[in-house]
Formats: structure tokens, C-alpha cells, sequence
């Protein structure tokens, strides 16, 4: 099954059968995938609202699965060993910004990780772990946040190419460098709290408990694990894929940025489970960094752009208070409008580009390679069969008539194709069709 977080709401027009209901949302899920009109939805089902569709998941019913826990364990406590390495260059204002870079990383990482494998420890002190480590992670980001501005523009200073637009340049300096020092002591609140509570020493023990006692690997990972990494990394993937009608538009900010956040946590997501596969999916992973990257660079320029004509409206009024006049104003005006037209430049550059790269992704049906490569083991591996004999997996694949994320029928791409399968025809693409085939094995 493919798992559409936010999918629009779908009723049945004659409601009353869940089973139904779930078939409507495979459907829709097929349709999204291959850039379909889904207003021609199957008669079977009708589109009522945006709102978001609950995920009709197995996880929260099902028992927590020791062998899957254990690799989870593992996988969060090397992050709070990461996080707690560079607790002292963090919380000593070192002048090397990584510190701080890379606690934040640390922590972001620790949260993907943590929301797939929360079941794995005791209900009443989860929420007590994340609130405190999404705590310092809110302090870091508007840290490195500064950081980096911070290095982008002392860079930018040094490449003036004339003396009128230091002093602008100059005084957004100062006063970035100012609001850096403001912030200091809110990480070292979020880090002396967290010290106090014992909240990661806390969780660490939670952890170790999971453990075994032997320190060997593994031979082979547990059956449901690859269960639970198709699921992740297929959600995911949908959460991205459902931006793509939203970002054709340059001037759609928000879903850009929304959009980055998206490809950092798949990032992250592949990262936790991407030893599981021989080709460890590096050129996957390696295509989704580079458009976390190229949407974080848009992300700052937008920022930096908004960000110019708020500092020029206060730098103004500064000035009238205490000088009575905007003489001294007007000098600062060369060297942001400099910055202005320079990063305007840039980020239209930047934007044309991604988009040309998105559009080649799809291409390339990067979507559907990525699904493919995480499904097979859910197929040779399943917990309650004999491994599928080689010659078997294509037919299975094949049975569940559904095409691979991304990839786009010639016939139509905007609305659906007259010989488009009726709903009956996708029920072995159904969430009941994965029961069978026993795909519900998660923590």
C-alpha cells in the first residue's frame, strides 16, 4: 500500500463501508502519482474537502516488534552521542559555527528517528524527551540561522567593488552580529535544562535497556524492519510528491520552503534505514540532498530579500531619533540595495534552476526507482512466507497494478485516461491486499 499522509478527504457516496474507504484513498494515492485529475475520481468515491485523511495505518495496532526496537535503540542513541559531543563548543559561544551546526543536525535527526521508533519506549516519558530536545532544537535553529548569514555576508563585504556600499553592509553586520549575542543565552537555558532534568541520561538508559547483551551484528535484519522502512520512506516520499503542482509558481514562498523541510526529512529517513540495502540507496539519498541544498540556498535568499526592507524601515527610523534627519540613513541605502538586486538575481537563478533539475527527477523516474528498490524486500522478506522465489517477485509486483511514484502516462496528463482501470481493478493495490501479503509488521 502506499500511504498518503495528507491526502484530500474522501467520502463514499454511499458511506457506511470502511473497506471502501480505503480503496478511495489508494486510489487517489494512484492517481496523485501519476499527476492525474483527481476531480475524475472513480465514481465510487467523491472528493468532499482539503482536510486532511487520517493514515490508515496497522502500526498503532499492532505489538511492538523487540528486533525492530533494538535497531531503533541503536539508531537514536548514537544521535544523543552526537548531540551530547559538541555540548561544550555549543554551550562556550566557540567562534567555530559548527558546533552549533552540527548539535542542530544532531537533535532534527534525533526527532525523524525518534517519531518512527516512539513506540518502542515507555508512553508516559516520550512526549517528556522530544518537548525537551525540539526545545534546544528551536534555540540552535535561529543560532545557525545567524551563523550563516553572518559568514554569507562578512564573504560578500570582502567582494565590494566600491567603498559607497561598505557602510550598509558594515551596519547589517553589526546588527546581525548583535542579535547572535542575544540568542546565546537561550541555548545555554535549553542546555542547563536539559542537564537539570537528565532528559538525555534519562533516555539513553531507556534505550540501553532495549539492547541485547551480545555485542555481534545481526546476521540479518528482522523481516519487519523492512516492512517499517518501505513504510517510512514511501510516507515520506508522499509528503514531497505532494507539493509538485505547488511549486511552479516562483513566487509560492511558503510551499518552497514547506517543500525543503519535506526533502530534509526524507533525507534523514533514508540515512536511518539506508544500510539495510546493498546499494545503501546513495543516489537517491545523494539527488535529495542536493534538493534539500538547493531549496535551502532559495529558502535564505527569500529571507535575506524580506529581511532588507525591514532592516532599511528600522535602520531609518533609528537614525531620525537620534540624528533628526535621514542624512546619515541614506549613506547605508548603496550597499543593501547592492545586496538586494544581487540576491534577487541570484535566487531567480537558483529557482530556474531547480525546477529544471525537479522536472528531469521525474524524468528519470527518480520517485518510482526509489519505491521499487524499498518495496522488493517487503515482498522476498515476509514474515509469515517462505522468501519468494525470484521468478515470483515480478508477478507479485505486477498483480498490484500500480504504477511507480513519478511516473507520468503519455496519455494524459491532465485528466484521467478513458481506459483507466475502474476501482475494482486496484484492490490488490489495497491496504487489505497488504494484510494478506502480511506487510503490517511494525514497532
Amino acid at each position: 500500500m502506499i500511504f498518503l499522509p495528507f491526502a484530500p478527504a474522501l467520502r463514499l457516496k454511499s458511506p457506511g463501508d470502511h473497506n471502501q474507504q480505503k480503496d478511495c484513498l489508494n486510489i487517489y494515492t494512484i492517481l496523485l502519482y501519476n499527476q492525474l485529475n483527481p476531480t475524475r475520481l472513480n465514481p465510487l468515491c467523491t472528493s468532499v474537502s482539503s482536510l486532511p485523511l487520517p493514515l490508515l495505518e496497522e502500526t498503532l495496532k499492532s505489538k511492538v516488534n523487540p528486533d525492530i526496537c533494538v535497531f531503533g535503540a541503536a539508531a537514536i542513541l548514537q544521535q544523543t552521542k552526537n548531540l551530547k559531543q559538541d555540548w561544550e563548543g555549543v554551550h562556550s559561544a566557540n567562534q567555530d559555527i559548527e558546533y552549533v551546526h552540527r548539535m542542530r543536525v544532531a537533535t532534527r535527526r534525533f526527532r525523524s528517528i525518534f517519531d518512527i521508533f516512539a513506540r518502542c519506549l515507555p508512553k508516559k516519558k516520550r512526549k517528556v524527551w522530544k518537548k525537551e530536545i525540539t526545545r534546544l532544537t528551536k534555540a540552535l535553529s535561529t543560532a545557525r540561522d545567524l551563523d550563516v548569514h553572518i559568514a554569507m555576508l562578512t564573504e560578500f563585504s570582502q567582494a565590494l567593488p566600491e567603498p559607497q556600499h561598505h557602510p550598509g553592509i558594515n551596519r547589517l553586520l553589526l546588527r546581525l552580529r548583535q542579535e547572535r549575542e542575544q540568542v546565546q543565552p537561550k541555548i545555554d537555558k535549553a542546555l542547563n535544562r536539559i542537564q537539570k532534568t537528565g532528559a538525555v541520561e534519562d533516555l539513553e538508559t531507556a534505550l540501553k535497556r532495549l539492547l541485547p547483551p551480545q555485542t555481534d551484528a545481526p546476521s540479518a535484519y528482522p523481516s519487519g524492519l523492512y516492512q517499517l522502512a518501505f513504510k517510512s520512506i514511501n510516507r515520506g516520499m508522499n509528503k514531497l510528491l505532494v507539493y509538485d503542482g505547488r511549486i511552479q509558481d516562483p513566487k509560492n514562498i511558503t510551499e518552497l520552503h514547506e517543500l525543503r523541510l519535506e526533502a530534509k526529512n526524507l533525507r534523514y529517513i533514508i540515512e536511518i534505514f539506508q544500510d539495510l540495502y546493498t546499494d545503501r540507496l546513495e543516489s537517491q539519498l545523494v539527488i535529495v540532498q542536493d534538493m534539500q541544498s538547493q531549496l535551502g540556498v532559495i529558502h535564505d535568499e527569500d529571507n535575506w530579500i524580506a529581511g532588507l526592507d525591514t532592516f532599511l524601515k528600522t535602520e531609518r527610523e533609528r537614525t531620525l531619533a537620534y540624528y533628526g534627519h535621514e542624512g546619515p540613513f541614506n549613506l547605508l541605502k548603496p550597499g543593501i540595495n547592492l545586496l538586494r538586486d544581487t540576491l534577487k538575481k541570484d535566487r531567480q537563478q537558483q529557482y530556474h534552476d531547480f525546477i529544471h533539475k525537479w522536472e528531469r527527477w521525474k524524468t528519470e523516474n527518480l520517485w518510482g526507482s526509489l519505491y521499487q528498490v524499498t518495496k522488493l524486500p517487503t515482498i522476498i522478506y515476509q514474515p509469515e512466507r517462505e522468501p519468494v522465489a525470484a521468478e515470483k517477485i515480478t508477478e507479485e509486483l505486477a498483480s498490484q497494478q500500480i504504477e511507480s511514484p513519478g511516473a507520468v502516462p503519455a496519455e494524459n496528463h491532465a485528466g484521467l485516461p478513458e481506459e483507466t482501470p475502474s476501482a475494482a481493478a486496484f484492490k490488490n493495490s489495497s491496504p487489505q491486499a497488504d494484510k494478506t501479503r502480511g506487510d503490517t509488521q511494525t514497532p
